[in-house]
């Protein structure tokens, strides 16, 4: 559903449908009005990156890997954490805190989708380490 545009600590997502539309994956930093617009620009982009994370991991569960756990936080629309403790991702009219918290969750959930490529490319190879990338 959506592209990532990796540029650094300037990257960008898109919608495929509108894939010319680039919403930042970075702020500016700034306190002024213009903040409050680039800020739905921002918190569109964290919702589109999550939903990728989501989709990856979906794939992670259609390929299962043995002996690698659930991830540990679940994903739903713009919301992670588990049972009825779900979190925004949203950075405006959200706590600080609690943006944090759900950044920590996203980190965690992208912890565990490398230990399912590690695990997935060891199967693959037959046990075999990957090639250094």
């Amino acid at each position: 559903r959506h592209t990532l545009h990796p540029m650094g600590s300037f990257s960008k997502v898109a919608h495929v449908d509108d894939p010319k539309n680039l919403f930042e994956l970075h702020g500016t930093g700034s306190l002024h009005l213009g903040r409050i617009f680039s800020g739905a620009r921002f918190d569109r982009a964290m919702v589109m990156f999550l939903q990728c994370v989501a989709a990856l991991i979906a794939h992670a569960k259609r390929t299962a890997v043995p002996n690698l756990s659930e991830p540990p936080y679940r994903i739903d629309e713009d919301r992670i954490g588990k049972g009825d403790s779900m979190l925004s991702i949203r950075l405006q009219f959200n706590q600080d805190e609690v943006w944090t918290r759900a950044l920590k969750y996203m980190l965690t959930d992208l912890k565990w989708l490398l230990a399912w490529h590690t695990q997935h490319q060891l199967l693959q190879t037959g046990g075999a380490r990957p090639p250094p990338a």
